[in-house]
């Protein structure tokens, strides 16, 4: 089966513009790693942004985009801890992280990085697709979504 034309520029476009993103990524002092074994996730305390190598170059480029706005979110600790409280200071397997506070906290901070994360594709000037940007976003939030209702 031969590709057409426009898919692989959208694809070379793609790729372009994720390079572009790790670059901005880069001059902030993080790194990215890619593997099949990682999550997309940015791990703020060791300047490091993980994507899963498995999914296609355009998802790689939304799920990265997410993460730096993550990073953005993250770059003001007092910021960051003012805006998302519960969040911010929960331990990791107390009782705080499975209270509806930290929860909301948690969503909130989901919702925000995708919208930074538009706004950082828009501020580079990148090459995305914002229906099929929404499409990954709302996939992701209502699994959070989905995980915050859950009663134990």
């Amino acid at each position: 089966m031969v590709m057409s034309t426009n898919l692989i520029q959208k694809r070379t476009q793609f790729h372009l513009s994720y390079q572009k993103v790790c670059e901005w990524v880069e001059d902030r002092g993080y790194q990215v790693v890619e593997g099949p074994d990682e999550e997309d996730a940015c791990w703020s305390d060791v300047k490091q942004i993980t994507i899963y190598s498995s999914q296609g170059i355009e998802n790689r480029l939304y799920s990265l985009l997410h993460e730096c706005g993550h990073a953005l979110i993250r770059s003001n600790t007092k910021d960051f801890e003012y805006q998302y409280p519960a969040h911010a200071t929960a331990e990791l397997d107390g009782r705080r992280r499975r209270s509806d506070k930290y929860k909301v906290s948690l969503v909130e901070e989901e919702v925000e990085a995708w919208k930074r994360g538009l706004r950082l594709a828009k501020r580079l000037g990148i090459f995305i697709d914002e229906n099929n940007y929404n499409k990954l976003k709302t996939k992701c939030l209502i699994g959070y979504f989905n995980w915050a209702s859950e009663t134990e």
